[in-house]
């Protein structure tokens, strides 16, 4: 089911990138050798992917392995390990692949609203940029905290295993939805409104998973916060590009996205330790769950004002490059 659910996606994405992309003009004449250059052989290009991600993976495994007996020597307790190494393990792709990204200066094409936008140089200037920074860290930690815990939390509460793996499935079958209702929500309402609502998500998902309880309405609860949450995972994956493109625009975009991909990325491989942790000093899971909705509320409604200054400066942007807009 999942596999078909994925490949309708794929059909639906390539098939409306047909309609909407726009044809690559011809090299003139008088085309100089860089832009000759730009395009890359397709033989070339598969043979950097492959070699490329040969080595992501040889690395992720020495990384894992070496990262495993160090830890063991220093006597660590096998499910910090555990909670450590899946965070980082997983993450450690991404991270590389946004720091790269970062390192690029090119600019990229992105979906929703096109603008030109501020170059690099313009953008650091802005103290919001900092901010968006650090509230993109904080979504990271905070979502990757409860998820890394909540299985062993559900445990403890005497909740059945068959239920959780329910969960898992009932979760895997609804994120490709809530990605289609997250696109369908940017199109319609913009940026503020979409983010908001995958952030009310997230925070009502740890809400409930704090109060939950071995009992008939404990496991409504527990599917309600499930559901939920699939609306809140795409803050750590598509939400990001589009807040990169529209308050930020085209000219220093792969930059940007690549320093919000890497705070994303360092946010997940904290959270699950973190949370541990937590546990551990409090003895209770549910501090946790109440310590990250109160993070997750101060990022909501320092997002609304950061989107808002954005914004400000995004129209006085416009307004003085109209004539040169497309």
């Amino acid at each position: 089911v999942l596999l078909l659910i994925f490949a309708g996606y794929m059909w639906y994405s390539i098939a409306r990138d047909k309609r909407e992309s726009t044809p690559i003009p011809p090299l003139t004449e008088g085309a100089n050798d860089k832009e000759v250059q730009c395009l890359m052989p397709v033989w070339k290009a598969v043979i950097k992917v492959v070699v490329g991600l040969g080595i992501l993976i040889v690395s992720c495994d020495m990384f894992v392995d070496d990262a495993v007996s160090i830890a063991k020597s220093w006597g660590v307790d096998d499910a910090i390990i555990s909670l450590t190494l899946v965070a980082c393990g997983t993450s450690l792709p991404e991270l590389a692949a946004s720091l790269v990204a970062a390192t690029k200066k090119k600019k990229a094409p992105s979906r929703g609203t096109f603008w030109a936008g501020m170059d690099y140089a313009a953008i650091k200037r802005k103290p919001y940029f900092y901010i968006t920074a650090a509230l993109v860290f904080l979504t990271g930690i905070s979502l990757q905290s409860i998820g890394g815990i909540t299985i062993v939390y559900m445990s403890d509460l005497g909740i059945s295993a068959a239920f959780i793996a329910t969960l898992s499935t009932v979760a895997n079958l609804t994120l490709a939805f809530s990605k289609f209702g997250v696109g369908a929500s940017y199109d319609k309402w913009g940026l503020r409104v979409t983010l908001l609502i995958c952030q009310l998500s997230g925070l009502a998902t740890f809400i409930l998973k704090g109060s939950l309880t071995n009992s008939t309405l404990g496991l409504v609860m527990a599917m309600t916060a499930n559901v939920l949450s699939t609306f809140a995972m795409p803050l750590e994956t598509v939400m990001i590009p589009l807040l990169t493109n529209d308050l930020y625009g085209s000219a220093a975009y792969t930059k940007v996205l690549g320093i919000f991909m890497a705070m994303n990325s360092l946010g997940l491989c904290l959270g699950s330790p973190l949370g541990e942790m937590l546990r551990k000093l409090t003895g209770d899971y549910r501090i946790c769950f109440w310590l990250f909705s109160a993070i997750m509320i101060v990022v909501i409604i320092a997002f609304q004002f950061t989107i808002r200054a954005a914004n400000r400066d995004k129209a006085a942007f416009l307004a003085e490059n109209e004539p040169a807009e497309v």
